[in-house]
C-alpha cells in the first residue's frame, strides 16, 4: 500500500491511498469523503482501464456535487421533507434537494475529511466523528469505513456506525459510478445487468419513495434475468422518462446468508464483470442521468456510469414497515458491501449470480463452454465452475461431463491459482474417485496458497486412506512473517478436513437439567417486555438486559424451557474482555470447559464452533483463538459437528462479550409443527402474539384465524387458553391439511375449513381474531392484497363479538390501517412492531366498537 499527500482541505492534508493485489487490480482512495477515485482492472486481453468515473484533481472532489466514489451519510439517499420523528420528537434536517435532504445534507460525509490509516496489508480504515445536531441529526456518531482489496479481485467495504450519546439514525452507502469498458469509453447502455430483486419501492416525481412495495415482473424494472441497461430505459414507466433513466431502489431478495448476491454487471466487449454482494436490504440503481465534467478532461455524458448503491431503503426512517436505520444509545451496526471484478472472455450470463440465486436457469451450453476450457492454465473457467457447482443440479451435470484427465492434470501443472481452483472444484463435486489424485497432489504441492484448498477437497471426498494420511500430516512452520497467514490457513484447513472425514463424533448428552443457571433469552424484536411478562407469570426471576434480551435465573432448565416467547437461550461466559485471542482464550477457556464438563454426560473432548460478530480479520482472529482454546485437550474446534457455539460479540468500545449456545439442549417447544408453508409465521412470534392476546383478552373462549396457514397462531393460542374454541379457514387445501396435522400433533382440537375469508360469514361473534395477513412482498402482490384486505376488513366487524379484539400481523401496515379506519364498528387500539427476515411487520390491535 502506498500513501501520499495530494493537497489540502480547510488547511488539513488530504491523503491518497493506493492498493494493489496480485491480479494487477489496483484501487485509489482519498480521505476527503472516504472516496474511491480510481479502480484499475484488466480486460480479457490484459489491457488495464479505470472503471470508475472521477475527477482530474482534488479541486474536482472539493466541488463535487455528484458524489463520485463517495461515502454518503449520515443517511444516504433522500429523506422526505428533510424531517423525521424519533421517540415522539420531530427532527428538522438541513435540506439540499428541494424540500428534501439528500445524502446527509449540504455538507454530509462526502464533504468531510476523514482520518485514514492502513488496515493490515491490503486495506485502509477511515474514521469520522459526527457531532450531535450535525445537519440536524441527533446524537454523536462514530463512523468507520474499511476498504480492503483482496486477491480474488474483491473490493471489500465495511460500514460500521456506533451511537455514542443518544438514539440516532445512520445509513451509509458507497456512491461509485462504474463503467466496465473504461471511464472514458462512452455510455453503459450496452452493459448487461441483473439484480436479485423481485420487488422495488416506487418513488414520486421528487424521487422520494412512497412506502409502497411493487413487483418488478412485467415492468422495465425487471432485472431478474440479465438484460442490457439501455433496453427499457426510455420506457414511460415509474418516472423513467422524468428521471432521465433509472434512479430506483430495489428490495433485495432475502436469504439466510448475511451477504447476499445483489447484482451482476457485465460488459460484453471488454469481458469485465462486476458482482455485487451486500448485507444491506436495498440496492439503488442510478444510471448517471446527468452530464459530469470528469477525469483527464473527459466530458461524462448522461449514462456514462452506473451506480449500484447498497443501502437501507430510502426514507426508511419515515416508513415504519421498512427495515429501520435507527441506532439505540451505545448500539453498533455493521454492514458489508463487496464489489468483485472479473475479466474473462468466457464468462457467461449463467455465471455466479444465476447459479447461486436462480437454480432453475441452468444453461448446459454455457457449462459445456467452461468444461472445454479446463486445462493447465484455466483458473477463470475453473472458478466459474466452482460457483456453478454450488447447486446440486449443476454439480451433477459437471461431474458427469467433465474431462477428469484434464481436471487431474490441472492439480499438478499450470499456475498455483489453476491448481487451487481445480482442488476447489473437485471438493465441490464430492466424487470419491478423485481421492487418490488429491492425496498425491497434496503430497507434492509446495505452494502454501494451494495446500489449504487441497486439504478441504480431501475432506469433502476422502475415506479411510485420507483419514490415515491426514492424521499423520503436519504443517511446516513459517519461514518468515510473510508465510504466517498461509500457515494459519493450512492449519485450519487440516483441522476442518479431519473433522469432516470423521463426522460421526458421538455427541455428549446434556444432564444439567436440575442445575440453576443464569441465561440470556432473546425475544423477537420488540417483544422483550412480553417475554418478561411470561417469565413473571411463571415466577422466574429476570431482569431486562437491553435490546431484545432478558437475563433470567430458574431452579432448573426445564422451568425456563416452558417459556414460549424466546428465540434462543445462551449462557454468559465473560463480559468486557480485551479484544485479543490470547486474552479471550485465557478469560473463557476454563469456564467454557467447566460448563461443558459439568452439564454433560461423557468424557472430553467437547466439540464447538466459534461465531465472531466484530470488525477486523475475523478468520485470523478465530483461528488464533481456537489454537489457544484447543491447547486445553478438553475442547476441540469442529465446525462440521459441534455441540456448542462460542459466540463473540464486539461492543461499541471494542471489548468483547462471550456467550455460549448449547445444541445438546433439545428444544421441543414447537415440535408439533410437522408441516409449514413458505409464508408461515415463526412459532416464537406466534407465541408472542398469543401472549399479547392473553394480556388484552384474558377471558376469551372463542378464537378465529381467517388466514390460518399451517395453524401456528391458533395452536399457540390454544396453548395459552386450554379449552378455547379454535376455528380456522384458509383458501389453500394444502394449508388446511398442514394445520390439521399440526393441531393433532399439538394435542389440541380445532375446526378447519377451506374457505376464502372475503366470503366467510361467521355464525356468531368471536372473542378473538388472530391473523397472519399476506405480506405485500411475500405472498401475492400489493394490488392483489388490496382486494383481499378490503374484503377482510369489511367482514371483520361480523367476526368479532361485542368488545372482541383482533391482532393482525402484516407488513401492509398503511393499507390495513386505511381500510380499518373506514369501518365505523372497528377501532384501532394499539400497534406492535417486530422484525421478520429484514422486514418490519406490525401487529395491529383492533377492537369491536
Amino acid at each position: 500500500m502506498n500513501k501520499s499527500v495530494i493537497g489540502t482541505f480547510n488547511g488539513q492534508p488530504v491523503y491518497s491511498f493506493q492498493l494493489k493485489n496480485r491480479q494487477n487490480v489496483s484501487v485509489e482512495l482519498i480521505s476527503l469523503g472516504a472516496r474511491v477515485t480510481r479502480i484499475l482492472v484488466p480486460d480479457a486481453n490484459g489491457k488495464i482501464a479505470n472503471v470508475v468515473l472521477g475527477y482530474d484533481n482534488l479541486e474536482g472532489y472539493i466541488n463535487d456535487t455528484a458524489y463520485l466514489g463517495a461515502t454518503c451519510g449520515r443517511v444516504c439517499n433522500r429523506i422526505r421533507n428533510a424531517s423525521f420523528t424519533l421517540d415522539g420528537k420531530i427532527y428538522s434536517l438541513d435540506a439540499n434537494d428541494g424540500p428534501h435532504q439528500l445524502h446527509g445534507g449540504p455538507v454530509g460525509f462526502a464533504g468531510r475529511l476523514w482520518q485514514g490509516t492502513p488496515y493490515g496489508n491490503d486495506g485502509v480504515s477511515f474514521q469520522l466523528f459526527s457531532q450531535d445536531n450535525e445537519n440536524g441529526y441527533p446524537g454523536d456518531l462514530q463512523v468507520y469505513v474499511v476498504y480492503r482489496l483482496l486477491d480474488d479481485n474483491s473490493l471489500y467495504i465495511e460500514h460500521k456506525v456506533s451511537a455514542k450519546s443518544t438514539k440516532t439514525v445512520a445509513s451509509l452507502t458507497n456512491h461509485s459510478y462504474f463503467n466496465l469498458a473504461g471511464h472514458d469509453q462512452g455510455d453503459i447502455l450496452g452493459h448487461e445487468l441483473s439484480i436479485s430483486a423481485d420487488f422495488y419501492t416506487p418513488a414520486d416525481e421528487t424521487r422520494v419513495v412512497t412506502g409502497e412495495v411493487r413487483p418488478v415482473r412485467g415492468t422495465p424494472l425487471d432485472f431478474r434475468e440479465a438484460k442490457p441497461v439501455g433496453r427499457d430505459i426510455r420506457e414511460n414507466y415509474e418516472n423513467l422518462r422524468a428521471f432521465g433513466g433509472y434512479d430506483h431502489n430495489f428490495a433485495l431478495n432475502w436469504n439466510e446468508m448475511r451477504l447476499r448476491v445483489a447484482a451482476e454487471l457485465k460488459d460484453p466487449k471488454s469481458g469485465r464483470s462486476l458482482l455485487v454482494k451486500t448485507s444491506y436490504p436495498g440496492l439503488q440503481l442510478y444510471t448517471a442521468n446527468e452530464a459530469i465534467n470528469g477525469l483527464n478532461g473527459a466530458k461524462y455524458a448522461s449514462h456514462q456510469g452506473i451506480c449500484l448503491e447498497a443501502q437501507y431503503f430510502p426514507n426508511s426512517i419515515n416508513i415504519p414497515h421498512f427495515a429501520s436505520p435507527v441506532l439505540r444509545e451505545w448500539e453498533t451496526s455493521q454492514n458489508v458491501t463487496i464489489y468483485q471484478f472479473g475479466f474473462s472472455k468466457h464468462e457467461q450470463r449463467t455465471g455466479t449470480f444465476y447459479m447461486q440465486d436462480r437454480p432453475g436457469t441452468l444453461n448446459k451450453m454455457d457449462i459445456e463452454a467452461l468444461l472445454n476450457k479446463v486445462g493447465e492454465d484455466s483458473h477463470q473457467a475453473l472458478s466459474e465452475l466452482c460457483a456453478l457447482a454450488k447447486q446440486k443440479k449443476n454439480s451433477e451435470h459437471i461431474d458427469a461431463n467433465i474431462n477428469r484427465k484434464k481436471l487431474h492434470m490441472a492439480l499438478h501443472y499450470g499456475t498455483p491459482k489453476t491448481r487451487k481452483n481445480a482442488a476447489r472444484l473437485i471438493g465441490a463435486l464430492g466424487n470419491s474417485d478423485d481421492e487418490a489424485t488429491l492425496l498425491e497432489a497434496y503430497k507434492h504441492e509446495q505452494v502454501r496458497l494451494v495446500r489449504p484448498s487441497l486439504l478441504l477437497a480431501i475432506g469433502a471426498v476422502g475415506g479411510k486412506p485420507s483419514v490415515v494420511a491426514l492424521q499423520g500430516a503436519t504443517v511446516a512452520p513459517a519461514a518468515d512473517e510473510t508465510e504466517e497467514k498461509h500457515v494459519r490457513e493450512e492449519t485450519e484447513a487440516l483441522r476442518l478436513a479431519l473433522a469432516k472425514l470423521a463426522p460421526h463424533v458421538k455427541k455428549h448428552s446434556f444432564i444439567g437439567f436440575q442445575t440453576q443457571y443464569s441465561v440470556f433469552l432473546r425475544a423477537p424484536a420488540g417483544f422483550a417486555p412480553i417475554l418478561g411478562e411470561e417469565l413473571a407469570e411463571m415466577k422466574i426471576p429476570f431482569q431486562m438486559a437491553g435490546g431484545d434480551t432478558v437475563l433470567c435465573s430458574a431452579p432448573d432448565i426445564p422451568a425456563i424451557m416452558r417459556a414460549r416467547t424466546f428465540i434462543e437461550m445462551v449462557f454468559p461466559l465473560a463480559q468486557n474482555v480485551e479484544a485479543s485471542p490470547h486474552a479471550l482464550a485465557k478469560a473463557v477457556g476454563r469456564d467454557f470447559f467447566n460448563l461443558m464438563h459439568e452439564s454433560h454426560e461423557g468424557e472430553p473432548p467437547f466439540n464447538y464452533r466459534v461465531e465472531y460478530v466484530g470488525t477486523g480479520d475475523r478468520a485470523k482472529f478465530v483461528s488464533m483463538l481456537v489454537n489457544g482454546l484447543d491447547s486445553n485437550l478438553g475442547l476441540k474446534n469442529n465446525p462440521f459437528n459441534y455441540e456448542a457455539e462460542l459466540r463473540l460479540l464486539q461492543r461499541a468500545d471494542g471489548a468483547i462479550d462471550v456467550l455460549c449456545r448449547l445444541f445438546t439442549l433439545e428444544d421441543r417447544r414447537f415440535a408439533y409443527r410437522l408441516h409449514a408453508l413458505p409464508a408461515s409465521i415463526s412459532p416464537v412470534t406466534a407465541a408472542c402474539i398469543a401472549m399479547l392476546a392473553k394480556k388484552l383478552s384474558p377471558h376469551a373462549l372463542t378464537a378465529l384465524d381467517p388466514c390460518c396457514g399451517s395453524g401456528t397462531l391458533l395452536i399457540e393460542w390454544g396453548k395459552r387458553r386450554p379449552g378455547a374454541r379454535l376455528d380456522g379457514l384458509d383458501i389453500s387445501n394444502a394449508a388446511i391439511n398442514a394445520a390439521r396435522i399440526n393441531t393433532e400433533a399439538a394435542g389440541l382440537n380445532a375446526s378447519y375449513i377451506t374457505k376464502d375469508c372475503t366470503r366467510y360469514k361467521a355464525r356468531f361473534g368471536y372473542d378473538l381474531v388472530l391473523c397472519n395477513l399476506p405480506f405485500g412482498n411475500r405472498v401475492g402482490t400489493h394490488n392483489s392484497n388490496m382486494e383481499l384486505y378490503a374484503g377482510f376488513c369489511a367482514n371483520l366487524p361480523g367476526w368479532l363479538a361485542k368488545d372482541g379484539i383482533a391482532l393482525l400481523y402484516t407488513m401492509e401496515y398503511k393499507l390495513l390501517c386505511m381500510l380499518l379506519d373506514k369501518q365505523p364498528m372497528l377501532k384501532r387500539v394499539g400497534n406492535q412492531r417486530t422484525e421478520a427476515g429484514g422486514l418490519l411487520p406490525h401487529i395491529v390491535i383492533v377492537q369491536r366498537a
